[in-house]
């Protein structure tokens, strides 16, 4: 799922947009389909662990009426972070992991996992979460979220405008997402190189945690350049 704020029907004037309207729509979809502790993977933490607790909000955006307070699984948290071998975070919820859980209208008990900005080895950092996350999932039932925005180029209304390759990485985005998920490892970095996408961490933990899984694109769209990916994908 997307993470871009303006998602959020109040936020920027966007309530008519077509596009909008049509991930907001696949977020519901998905909302319907989750079964179990909700775990969100954001890639935008100042730190790279699990969160301690679930305060959260947009104020960073200028939108302060989107605070929440969400309760933490403390239990399944402990134990990703336990497995993982990273710490848990004091810190506010990010936006990455706010808005995903404003689009699922989300109430129940959540797992926050950050991943730092600057991590400087996100593929290791990503498989070893998806182990931690795999090994917890044997025995607890979860639904994870990998909270992803495409490419930042797909047209000339994006942060970085319009890249040359924009609009094909979004289409290999979506071929990915629909043939084998493995193929993110390979088109996910080139997201992040290429296009401007922030979310190589949560695209990497998908693949590890959905290879050779039914996925099914339930929309894709980018109303102002940045692409946002809603996808269902359920172990066979």
């Amino acid at each position: 799922m997307p993470h871009a704020p303006l998602l959020l029907p109040d936020v920027g004037g966007s309530r008519t947009d077509i596009a909008l309207d049509q991930v907001r729509a696949a977020s519901r979809e998905v909302a319907r389909s989750l079964a179990g502790t909700l775990v969100v993977v954001s890639p935008h933490a100042r730190t790279t662990g699990v969160y301690a607790s679930a305060r959260g909000g947009l104020r960073g955006f200028a939108v302060p009426h989107a605070d929440a307070a969400y309760a933490v699984d403390r239990d399944v948290s402990a134990r990703v972070a336990s497995g993982w071998g990273r710490p848990t975070a004091d810190e506010p919820l990010d936006h990455g992991v706010v808005v995903p859980l404003q689009l699922l209208d989300w109430q129940e008990p959540v797992v926050a996992i950050g991943l730092a900005e600057d991590e400087p080895d996100l593929p290791e950092v990503a498989l070893s979460l998806s182990t931690a996350l795999a090994e917890v999932a044997e025995w607890h039932e979860m639904s994870v979220v990998a909270s992803v925005n495409g490419g930042a180029g797909v047209t000339p209304r994006a942060p970085l405008t319009q890249l040359p390759h924009g609009i094909a990485l979004e289409e290999e985005l979506t071929a990915a997402l629909e043939g084998d998920v493995v193929s993110l490892a390979t088109v996910a970095p080139r997201l992040a190189a290429e296009a401007g996408s922030c979310s190589l961490g949560p695209l990497l933990v998908f693949a590890h945690l959905f290879a050779h899984a039914s996925v099914r694109v339930l929309a894709h769209e980018w109303p102002y350049g940045v692409g946002y990916p809603v996808a269902l994908a359920e172990q066979r």
